[in-house]
Parts: structure tokens; C-alpha cells; sequence
């Protein structure tokens, strides 16, 4: 009655719709979404052909086509009729299975009835569409009606499932039908859909690419076409139909999918098979999608061989680039099926490519060494690829490699003839000026660095002030404290722990800096100078042992720890003549040009630290030093004593002529004059050994009582030997000098490892005792003599 509802569009009025309140709706008490699931959704903007066709109802689609539906008016994505053909197909099964939660509860299908049976006066029934599906080998029964009412009808209640075999078949045009014989081949549903609509003057979609520099410029997208839908549901008998009546295999869906990009990311092998017997223009074959790949970049992508295979047989070509400059070769090379890449390199134009680089300068070569691929590595070597290729900045295959740490791909690297001079290429500043090694090291690849120290790298060689402080392979492994390539580079050489970085720091320094114990007891053992200097960021001079106090926890245990590493004893007692004891003396006799055995323990008494001091300087390990060392030295501590008792006995003598004696005669003369420069010899020999001692012990030096004690002593003497005698106020002091000079004589004799210095140290601790207990009691004693005094005044 009204032409017009055949070319209507579905309209979305939910912006215009006024708030109802749902609850007066009506007064009943059920569950709307149930209901709301039995409603189709339709597409904005469809016609009643889009809505048949999408569906493939076949008779409801000649019946508008008949009534004059136009093909032509597209819905709101822009596509007509024919592009929607199949795009909400029916499932294809042999039964259907209706669920009972997607019904209606039977007590609101009842009283829906009744409502409708009062209004209209209609028989309460209530009818329910299903799509039914059946196997291929189901043949239609000759009495069956196409009916459209013809429909399904459900009582009130129902149970959980419903499963309707093939034997009870409704009357639904829905149904695909196929028949068992193969003499004739009888169209699909969809084709024949299709059908209908091309003879109605139906266009199929043409597209229109426009390639420039690579990438594709413009290419029509349409969401979807009839051709996609068939690929996808490989409905093989529509795709060969669609391609003898002219479809365009160019055009893109919504995701940029060309039939045969789609047919290859599905892995729809047959219809890939389909669409390429018809053999298709190269244009088709290499057709790019959004990013400019091909059916083939897809197919090697996804690692498909059988799809790459019938690509490659129908003419697929290997140059074409995507977006990026990817070629198959860079796809092919990060795979682990290395068969995919050398059935790639059996085509004569991967010669061409096979140093082609993408948009981020790698080549194939480059992509199969980042993914660690040693068979694609293998093979693309074997093909002479380009092993000297760099990225920008002078970063090569061998920084690659060991920054990844794939050490059999560095190995077979190295062993390339071509590759001798890039062994030690260093990075730009921009990237760090490292070398392989470097970067290997930093990231703890030991295998890796052993590699290339056995290729004969520079183990020397240093990085760019930023950001890596000038630092060489050792430094940057004590920074991360990689133990493994920290013990590596030392086995292979222990004078790397001597060279300083850019800001004067050893390796000791920084792995004691940043905490890392075990590769600082592995440097210490290996020959580390405790004693080395440096200058902090404060501009103070720090050693190693003062860093490792202050950075390391537990300083005195972990150095204890280390000394006793140092003493090994074999499976006898120590009581027993068959022991044997080593001692390594490395860690307080370390390696460096001067080789200054007595600088750690000048360090060790210059940390400030006591307890450091008092664990460590009774430590065997320094008491056998100390012993071995003193049997090497005793005499020149002779001849130093010697020297004393020289200095000791001419001041004597000198005081005892003029203050005790007092003769005057050419003998007591001569006397005097033979000692005054015998003390002025002595005293100077003396005072430049001081000079050096203290240079040597630094602060320790004037912390020490007896350091004190010999400055005055050297004064006093001076003053004596200079002085004009006689003189009254000389007197006294030449007596505290000869009392001084005396005094040291015993300090310097209770050096001497023996019982007599021994007794004379026990006498100097216990004289200390006194004079402090002396000195607590002289005050006691000046109040009560004030006090004793002012009352016998009084």
C-alpha cells in the first residue's frame, strides 16, 4: 500500500526520545533483557535489501527487488545491498539448539499472549524464528513450502534445549541446501542472492590505487565487500563467481585488507588457493595494505609455508617494500623457522635486497642477529650479505650481538675474515664510544667478552667522557658489578686494574663506590692497591680502604674475611711438621708500577678507624707481613738505634762537661767541641728521617705521643747545641733534653721485637696509668693544702 517502505532506512531516533519512566511501562515482573535479546540489531541507514541480503533471504529479496528496492542506495557506512551479501549468514550445522535462557520465562509469554489475545482478538500464539543450518548431504523434501509464515511455534513452557534434527526441518528459505549429487553444481544461497541483485543492475566496488615513493598514496576503503564476506566464510563456489562477473580484488575492507590479504592473516588456505587460480595481475598478488605489506609479507610474517609457497608460485614478487622498507628477507630473518628464509634466498631477486635496509637501517642480517637466529645468520652469510653494515653512529653487528649477548652469533662473527677491522670500532659520542667489548661487559655477558678478548680486543680501550666517564670494560663491569666478566678480563690481564678512568677513579674505587663486595674481594685478591688514591667530588683524597669503610657494610668483617682468604693450610693441624701454610701477601703488597709494600698498612693507619685498625693490624696476615718484613729491614733499625744512641750520648756528654765537670783544659775542649758535632750531625740525620717518616704516616704520625716527644727533644737539643754555655737558665735545659733524649732512646728500644721491649712497653703503659692517676690526684690534693692553709690562717 505505501512504495515508499521499500527503500526506507532505519532510522535512530534515541536521540530525540523523550525519558520514560520504566516502571510504568507496565506492572509485571520479568526480566526485559531476555526480551531485548530476541531483537535484531539492525545497521543504521539499511534499507529492507540491506537487511534481506545481509541475512540471505533469498525470497524476501526478489520480492523487494520485484517491488523496485533500488541496489544502489548505500546505509550510513556508504556500502549498497551487494557489499552486504552473507554479512549475518546463519550458522552452518546440522541442528539448532535454542537455549532455554534466551526465551521469554513462559509466565511472561503467557501474559504477553493474553494482553495481545485481548487487544486484537488473535489466537494467543506466539511465533519464533530460528535459523536452522543442515549438512551438506540434506535434501529438501519436494512438498516443502517456502512460505515465510510458515514458522516454528513454541508452547508455553519450554526445556533447558531445545535440538531440532534435520528430520523435522522447518520451512525457513534460510537454509542452505546442497544437493548430494555431484553431476551438477548447485549455486549457494549467497551466490544466488548475488545472483538477484547484479541482474538488477548491482556494481561491484573498483578501487583505485595510487603508489608514490613506496607508499601507497590513495586506495578506496569500503568496510567490507561481497568478496571479503566470501573469503572469509570460504564459500569457494561464490568467491569464483564473483571474480567471472568482474569483483575487484584491489579493494580494502575496514581494516585495510585487500581478498587476499584477508584470505593469508586467516590462514583460509583454499580460498587463497581460489583466488590465485585465476590468476591474478601482479598489481593483485603484490597489492599493499595500510602499511604497505603484501599477501606475502603477511604469509612470511606468520610463518604460513603453504601460503608463502602458492604466493611465490604464482608470481609473488620478493623486492616489494612495506611502509617501512620491510622487506620479506627482514621478516623472513627474525624467524626461527630458518626453511622459510631459505626457500626465500632460492629466488634469484633476493640478491638485490639482500642488504637492503628498512626505515631503521638494519638489514636482513641485522634483523636475524637481533633476534638471536643463528641459522638465518648462517644462511644470509653464506649468501655474502654485508657484515660490515653499521647503523648510525658506527654501531656494528658485533655491538649488536654482545650487547645482546648472543655469544655462538659473536663467535661466528669473529670468525668472519671480514670482520678483523671492526673488532675494535667505537661508537660515536652520541652512543656512548663503546666498543663491543664494552658493551658486553656492562651487560654481563662473560661468554661474550671472553669471545672477544680471545679475538685479540683492545682491553684498554675507553669510552667518551659521557656517559661513561672515559671508562674501560673493567670499570663499566665493577659498576654493575657483573662478577663473571669482572673475573674474565682479569684472568686475561691484572693490569687493568691499574688504569684510572677520565675522572681518575680504578676500578676498585668505583665497584667499592656503588657497593659491589664481591667483585671488590675478587679485585683484592687478584692484586687491588687498598692504598690508591683519588679525588672524591669534594676535592678530598680518598683511598680505596677509606671507600670501602664507608660505602661497604660490615667493613671490618668483610676485610677480615679477605685477609683470611689469603692464608691456605693444608689438611694437617698447624702443630703438625707436615703443614704447610701459604700466604698470599697481594692485598697488602699490591701490583702497580712502585709497588710500595707498606703503603696498605700506611692506609690502614690513616682510615681513622679503630676498630678497623685494631681487627686488622693483629691479623695474621699482617703479622707475618710485619715479621718477614722485619727481617728484611732490622738493620737499618739497628743502625736508626744506632744513630740514637750516638745522638743520646754526645748530649750527654756535652751537658756533663759543661754543668758537671766544669774543668777548664784543651782535652775538656776538644771533648766538647767532638760532641757538639757529633749532636749536630746526628741531630740532622735524625730530623730528615722524621721529616720522611712523617711525610709517609701523615696524620697518624701526629697523633702519636712519641712523635711528640722526639719534635721536642729535637728542640731542645738545638737549643742546647746553639745556646751559649754556661748559662744559668741552660741548665735546665739541658736537663730535660738529656732526660728526653733518653726517654726516646727507650721508646725506640721498645720496638724491638724482644722480651726487653716488650717489658718496656708493659712500663710505658703502666707509667700512663700513674701519671693519669697522678694527675687526678694532684687536685685533690692542691684543695686540701688552700684549703689546710686558709684555715691555719684563720
Amino acid at each position: 500500500s505505501d512504495s515508499t517502505l521499500v527503500d526506507s532506512h532505519v532510522a535512530d531516533n534515541t536521540d530525540n526520545a523523550e525519558p520514560v519512566d520504566k516502571h510504568s511501562l507496565d506492572s509485571w515482573s520479568h526480566n526485559h533483557d531476555s526480551v531485548a535479546r530476541m531483537i535484531p540489531e539492525l545497521t543504521r541507514g539499511a534499507t529492507p535489501l540491506h537487511i534481506a541480503a545481509q541475512r540471505l533471504h533469498l525470497e524476501c529479496v526478489s520480492e523487494l527487488l520485484r517491488r523496485g528496492a533500488k541496489v544502489d542506495l548505500p546505509d550510513e557506512r556508504g556500502i549498497t545491498p551487494l557489499d552486504v551479501v552473507g554479512e549475518l549468514s546463519p550458522p552452518q550445522s546440522g541442528s539448532v539448539d535454542v537455549m532455554a535462557d534466551s526465551l521469554p520465562s513462559p509466565d511472561l509469554t503467557t501474559r504477553i499472549e493474553n494482553m495481545k489475545q485481548r487487544i486484537s482478538g488473535i489466537p494467543s500464539v506466539k511465533p519464533m524464528r530460528i535459523r536452522f543450518g543442515v549438512g551438506e548431504d540434506s535434501t529438501p523434501s519436494p512438498d516443502q513450502s517456502s512460505d515465510p509464515s510458515n514458522r516454528m511455534f513454541f508452547p508455553g513452557p519450554s526445556s533447558p534445549a531445545i535440538t531440532l534434527s534435520n528430520d523435522f526441518r522447518p520451512r525457513d528459505p534460510t537454509i542452505v541446501i546442497t544437493p548430494s549429487s555431484p553431476a551438477r553444481k548447485v549455486p549457494s544461497l549467497a551466490q544466488r542472492v548475488v545472483n538477484e541483485l547484479i541482474n538488477r543492475g548491482a556494481r561491484m566496488p573498483k578501487s583505485k590505487v595510487i603508489v608514490k615513493h613506496g607508499g601507497i598514496q590513495n586506495q578506496v576503503t569500503i568496510p567490507m565487500t561481497c568478496l571479503h564476506t566470501a573469503v572469509e566464510c570460504q564459500d569457494l563456489q561464490l568467491i569464483e563467481y564473483l571474480l567471472e562477473n568482474g569483483a575487484c580484488q584491489l579493494t580494502w575492507n575496514s581494516a585495510g585488507l585487500t581478498p587476499l590479504h584477508l584470505a593469508v592473516s586467516n590462514r583460509l588456505l583454499e580460498s587463497l588457493r581460489v583466488l590465485l587460480e585465476k590468476k591474478p595481475s601482479a598489481p593483485v598478488v603484490d597489492a599493499r595494505d595500510w602499511f604497505g605489506r603484501t599477501p606475502l609479507h603477511l604469509a612470511v610474517a606468520d610463518e604460513w609455508f603453504a601460503g608463502v609457497s602458492l604466493l611465490l608460485e604464482a608470481g609473488a614478487d620478493v623486492k616489494v617494500t612495506s611502509n617501512d622498507n620491510q622487506t620479506v628477507l627482514h621478516l623472513a630473518a627474525k624467524k626461527s623457522e630458518s626453511q622459510l628464509l631459505e626457500e626465500l634466498l632460492t629466488i634469484p631477486d633476493t640478491v638485490k635486497i639482500i642488504d637492503s635496509r628498512n626505515n631503521l637501517h638494519e638489514t636482513p642480517l641485522w634483523c636475524a642477529v637481533s633476534a638471536g637466529q643463528l641459522p638465518c645468520v648462517k644462511l644470509l652469510l653464506a649468501r655474502e650479505a654485508d657484515i660490515s653494515t653499521s647503523l648510525p653512529g658506527d654501531v656494528t653487528l658485533l655491538h649488536l650481538a654482545a650487547e645482546l649477548g648472543y655469544d655462538d652469533i659473536l663467535g661466528l662473527l669473529l670468525g668472519d675474515r671480514r670482520v678483523t677491522d671492526l673488532r675494535n670500532v667505537r661508537s660515536k659520542e652520541g652512543k656512548g664510544g663503546t666498543t663491543a667489548l664494552h658493551l658486553a661487559a656492562l651487560n654481563g655477558h662473560e661468554d661474550c667478552v671472553a669471545r672477544l678478548l680471545a679475538a685479540g680486543c683492545d682491553i684498554y680501550s675507553v669510552t667518551t667522557a659521557c656517559p661513561y666517564y672515559g671508562s674501560t670494560a673493567l670499570h663499566l663491569a665493577a659498576v654493575k658489578g657483573n662478577l663473571g666478566v669482572v673475573e674474565t678480563i682479569l684472568q686475561h690481564d691484572k693490569n687493568t686494574l691499574c688504569f684510572k678512568n677520565a675522572d681518575g677513579w680504578y676500578p676498585l674505587h668505583v665497584a667499592a663506590r656503588f657497593g659491589k663486595k664481591d667483585c671488590v674481594r675478587l679485585m683484592l685478591l687478584k692484586g687491588a692497591n687498598l692504598a690508591a688514591t683519588i679525588v672524591d667530588s669534594g676535592g678530598y683524597k680518598k683511598t680505596a680502604l677509606d671507600i670501602i669503610v664507608y660505602s661497604i657494610l660490615h667493613p671490618v668483617s668483610f676485610l677480615e674475611r679477605i685477609f683470611d682468604a689469603c692464608i691456605e693450610v693444608n689438611e694437617y693441624p698447624l702443630n703438625n711438621p707436615k703443614c704447610i701454610v701459604k700466604v698470599n701477601y697481594d692485598v697488602i703488597q699490591p701490583l702497580g708500577p712502585h709497588r710500595k709494600q707498606l703503603r696498605v698498612l700506611d692506609s690502614l693507619l690513616n682510615c681513622g678507624k679503630y676498630a678497623v685498625q685494631e681487627k686488622l693490624l693483629l691479623h695474621p696476615l699482617v703479622e707475618t707481613f710485619l715479621y718477614l718484613k722485619w727481617k728484611k729491614l732490622r738493620i737499618f733499625f739497628f743502625l736508626m738505634m744506632l744513630l740514637y744512641l750516638v745522638f743520646t750520648v754526645s748530649l750527654t756528654t756535652m751537658s756533663m762537661f759543661y754543668y758537671v765537670f766544669k774543668a777548664q783544659s784543651l782535652l775538656v775542649d776538644t771533648c766538647i767541641t767532638t760532641c757538639r758535632v757529633t749532636l749536630c750531625t746526628s741531630l740532622t740525620l735524625i730530623t730528615l728521617q722524621e721529616l720522611l717518616q712523617a711525610t709517609r704516616m701523615q696524620r697518624y704520625y701526629f697523633k702519636d705521643l712519641e712523635s711528640w716527644v722526639k719534635w721536642v727533644t729535637f728542640l731542645l737539643a738545638t737549643v742546647v747545641v746553639l745556646g751559649r754555655h754556661p748559662a744559668p737558665w741552660l741548665v735546665h735545659v739541658s736537663a730535660i733534653a738529656v732526660l728526653m733524649s733518653w726517654l726516646e732512646l727507650l721508646f725506640l728500644l721498645s720496638r724491638w721485637p724482644s722480651a726487653l721491649g716488650f717489658y718496656i712497653l708493659m712500663f710505658f703503659a703502666v707509667a700512663k696509668n700513674v701519671v693519669r692517676v697522678l694527675a687526678t690526684f694532684t687536685f685533690v690534693i692542691l684543695l686540701l693544702g688552700l684549703s689546710t692553709c686558709l684555715r691555719s690562717l684563720s
